[in-house]
Order: structure tokens, then C-alpha cells, then sequence
């Protein structure tokens, strides 16, 4: 079982945004692969507004010597203001996946200034695993063996969305990646940016309301990761979840990366290396 502390929340950093900021932007090092199947619509749009986020998603299929019929839903992060289904976490991650044998379903969702925000980034990312809960048949894969990932922001709408009783027997188990679990332990002038951006709102009340560690919890498998010096979201939100989770006895797994940032996916470290390894060998169980 993982030790936990009640050592106060830090900050997010300033300089930690624009370090992953920084680390989208630089290039790959490595060739990634395209989509099989680009900008596949999930869902009927409810609006026809010009910015909205339209509810699409890429279809990355591995090679047929080595897929086994297992796929993963994507959720991308980017603090629930920036980010898309083809930012390069998400083409790293999906060409990770695919080589590995993987089917993986990439999603956009609305976001603040572009159509939503965290409740209308959760329904879609509910439709998106209705979508591909229907659909993946179709693609060779199993219905019955689908894992849904989710990247922090992503990590956040995951963990929500799997709080939904209509969620219920979609996915098999659910990665968590440095995620935001309460938006309520979080302090300084950014934190209260990220809560009015996510929720509307700076209240103690909604904050929790909208916070997965304060939602119905999935009985479903989850593994949460997390960078031990992510000056994003701290540390400790991954452990204050995972001690949550146990205290009900739900089955949850906790990796701390120490000395990784948040955003650790972003590059191609031997870092990374180790936790792609990490969260295959945990998908590889379903």
C-alpha cells in the first residue's frame, strides 16, 4: 500500500505552464504514425456554433500481425482551455499503443472558450465511449475489452465520466495520468484560473462538486500516475485519491515517476519509456 501525507497543497507554478507548454511545442524525436481513420464524428453536434469543438475523434488501428483485439480511448489534457486529439502527446502515446497491438479511439471535447467546459467535456467524453463501445466491432476489436486513458485534464474528465451510471460496463479499466482530482485543495491565483475556467466558479462548494475524488468512484481497475515533482498539479492529489480509492477497496494502483515533471508523456525520455512500459503492463491485464 503507498504512504500518504497531509502536507498542504503547493502552488500550481507559472513556470511549470510554460515548461509544458514548451515541451508540446518542440518536435518529435521519433516517427509517429498517422491516423487510420481521421476526424470520425462520435456524436450528433447540438450546435452549430463556429467555435464550439466539434465531437470528432481519431482511429489509429495497429498492424494486423500484431493487434489481439484490445483498444484504448484517448483523452487528451491542456487544463481544460488547450489541446486536441492530434497534439503530440496523443500521436506519441497512440503510436505507442499501436505498436503494442492496440487499437486507440482519440477524442476532442468541448472546451472553455470553444463550447464548454468540464461538465460538457464529461458528456462527450461519455459519448465518445458510447461511440466507441458500438462502433469498435466494426474496427476488429472487442467490446468487451476497451480501457479508457485520460491525460491530466483528460485525466480528470476520465475519472468524472466514470462517476456517470450510464459509463457503466463501457471500459474494462481506466488510466488515470497526472490528473486533478480536487479542484478544491487547489491554491494561488493560477489554481483559481484553472477552477473558474473548468467550473464557472471559485466557490468551495461547486469545486468539490465537479472534483472526481468527491464522485461515485468506478469498481473498475485504475492506475494512477503521476510525476513526484509536477509543479502543475501536486503530487499529492494522486495519493489523496489513491488512499481514497483503497479506504472504499476499490481496486486502484499508484506509480509516483520521481523527479518528473507534469506532463511527463510529452517527451521521449527514458522516463517515459518506463511508464509507457508501466501502462501497457497494466492494460495488458484486462
Amino acid at each position: 500500500m503507498n504512504q500518504t501525507t497531509t502536507a498542504p497543497e503547493k502552488k500550481p507554478s507559472v513556470r511549470a505552464v510554460a515548461r509544458n507548454l514548451w515541451n508540446l511545442c518542440t518536435p518529435n524525436r521519433t516517427a509517429v504514425v498517422e491516423p487510420t481513420h481521421a476526424d470520425v464524428v462520435y456524436r450528433t453536434s447540438a450546435t452549430r456554433r463556429p467555435l464550439t469543438i466539434a465531437p470528432r475523434c481519431d482511429i489509429y488501428l495497429p498492424e494486423a500481425d500484431v493487434a489481439h483485439g484490445r483498444s484504448v480511448v484517448l483523452v487528451h489534457g491542456g487544463g481544460f482551455v488547450i489541446g486536441s486529439k492530434g497534439m503530440k502527446p496523443m500521436r506519441l502515446l497512440s503510436t505507442n499503443l499501436t505498436a503494442a497491438g492496440y487499437g486507440v479511439c482519440v477524442i476532442d471535447y468541448r472546451m472553455a472558450f470553444r463550447g464548454g467546459r468540464l461538465p460538457e467535456g464529461v458528456s462527450d467524453v461519455v459519448h465518445a465511449m458510447q461511440f466507441w463501445k458500438g462502433r469498435s466491432t466494426e474496427f476488429g476489436f472487442d467490446p468487451d475489452q476497451i480501457a479508457l486513458v485520460g491525460l491530466s485534464a483528460g485525466a480528470t474528465l476520465s475519472m468524472m465520466a466514470m462517476a456517470q451510471p450510464e459509463t457503466d460496463g463501457l471500459v474494462t479499466r481506466v488510466g488515470s495520468i497526472f490528473g486533478l482530482y480536487d479542484l478544491e485543495l487547489l491554491k494561488g491565483a493560477l489554481a483559481g484560473t484553472i477552477s473558474t475556467l473548468s467550473v464557472r466558479s471559485r466557490k468551495a462548494e461547486v469545486q468539490r462538486a465537479h472534483s472526481p475524488i468527491n464522485s461515485t468512484q468506478t469498481e473498475r481497475p485504475v492506475l494512477l500516475m503521476h510525476g513526484g515533482v509536477d509543479a502543475l498539479v501536486p503530487v499529492e492529489q494522486a495519493r489523496r485519491m489513491n488512499a481514497h480509492r483503497e479506504s472504499l477497496g476499490l481496486p486502484t494502483e499508484l506509480v509516483i515517476y520521481e523527479g518528473q515533471p507534469h506532463g511527463f508523456f510529452c517527451t521521449q525520455t527514458p522516463e517515459s519509456e518506463i511508464a509507457t512500459r508501466d501502462l501497457l503492463a497494466f492494460l495488458d491485464k484486462s
